[in-house]
């Protein structure tokens, strides 16, 4: 009897051992799939914008159209406007996102509708240009509102991602920095124009418009690269 307890009771720890149970796979958080969306439609904003931009570059300084306007590189002008149009979706999609990324904000929100709203017009009306419908003047009075929007979206997202802690501090500051250059750089040109035409006061506060409003619209679309880059939150 002894001997067959003792056996029962040396096996018993290894017939007793069961498999550690393993943790059932978690299901991916809601926000995972909408953080895709936003990173893939950032980039997307980024790359054309920084090809948008680096187009109207190239066509002031080598077509030089307010000059001796050098024919040869008239197409960057027409370059930049296609590359605009097709800006214009990536960038009100990615404008879409990042407020839901960010928090349901009522005011950024109703900012972002109205700027994709302005967005789409410029978009349309380039097209209408570039078909012959409109003028370059009809694309300005587009451009300006949907500049000032796009800018004052872009405050607004910073200063919303630093009060409500939804955003890293540095992507937020930068985003309220590259903002407020933007609207300053076009309160500035509007200044000079209302100086006299040609002086020397007026070029200088377009120099100073231009310098400003060169930063904004190359690091704009940088931002949004970054945006796509890192996690909003870190």
């Amino acid at each position: 009897m002894s001997t067959v307890e003792g056996e029962d009771s040396a096996r018993s720890p290894v017939r007793d051992e069961q498999p550690a149970p393993q943790p059932a796979p978690q299901p991916p958080p809601r926000s995972a799939p909408r953080r895709t969306a936003l990173r893939r439609w950032a980039f997307t904003t980024g790359y054309l914008g920084l090809a948008s931009a680096l187009a109207l570059a190239l066509f002031f300084a080598l077509a030089d159209p307010f000059g001796v306007q050098l024919r040869t590189w008239y197409w960057l002008g027409p370059a930049n406007d296609v590359l605009s149009i097709a800006l214009a979706p990536a960038q009100i999609v990615a404008a879409l996102l990042l407020w839901r990324a960010l928090a349901p904000s009522a005011t950024l929100g109703a900012l972002a509708v109205v700027m994709s709203l302005a967005t789409a017009y410029l978009a349309v009306t380039t097209v209408r240009m570039l078909m012959g419908g409109a003028t370059l003047d009809d694309q300005y009075v587009a451009a300006i509102p949907a500049i000032v929007l796009m800018f004052g979206f872009l405050i607004a997202v910073g200063l919303v991602g630093l009060v409500r802690a939804r955003m890293c501090h540095i992507l937020a500051r930068w985003a309220v920095v590259i903002g407020s250059a933007g609207l300053a750089a076009l309160l500035v040109f509007a200044i000079g124009f209302l100086l006299p035409a040609g002086s020397a006061g007026q070029w200088a506060v377009f120099i100073i418009g231009g310098v400003a409003g060169a930063f904004a619209y190359v690091a704009y679309p940088v931002w949004w690269l970054v945006v796509g880059s890192i996690p909003l939150q870190r």
